[in-house]
């Protein structure tokens, strides 16, 4: 129904079927986008660093403050007793475990994999080093 200024008028009643269904097509779309996630079956947590950013860290130059503007807050920082610092990055990521005829079997994997960037007591890059782990 329209009024003289164009206005579109509309009874409460019919504005609320309206929102009605709304909610029941995004009901429907969020659960789609849910099932597809969890099919999809990987989850990663932290900080995942890859070659390229941490190739960019310059031995004796990069101090640990402009690594930590680079590479993003460590999981934990650790300071040796001979002053050494190792900013510690650790990303665990979970996947679904996928039988021998492709269908989807009741596991996850998780991968974990952990970054040791390494810096002298005048707290300047050294090295880093990676390693991975993967439970069931």
């Amino acid at each position: 129904m329209r009024n003289n200024s164009d206005h579109v008028v509309v009874k409460r009643s019919e504005w609320r079927e309206a929102l009605a269904r709304e909610m029941t097509v995004y009901r429907k779309n969020s659960f789609g986008i849910a099932v597809a996630l969890l099919l999809s079956g990987c989850v990663t947590n932290g900080t995942q660093l890859d070659e390229e950013t941490l190739g960019s860290l310059n031995p004796g130059v990069t101090t640990s403050d402009e690594a930590i503007v680079l590479l993003g807050t460590p999981s934990d920082t650790i300071v040796q007793s001979d002053g050494t610092m190792v900013l510690q990055y650790v990303s665990m990521r979970r996947e679904a475990v996928r039988g021998t005829t492709g269908s989807l079997t009741a596991g996850t994997v998780t991968v974990t994999t952990t970054t040791n960037v390494n810096f002298d007591n005048a707290r300047k890059f050294t090295t880093y080093a990676s390693s991975q782990g993967v439970t069931r």
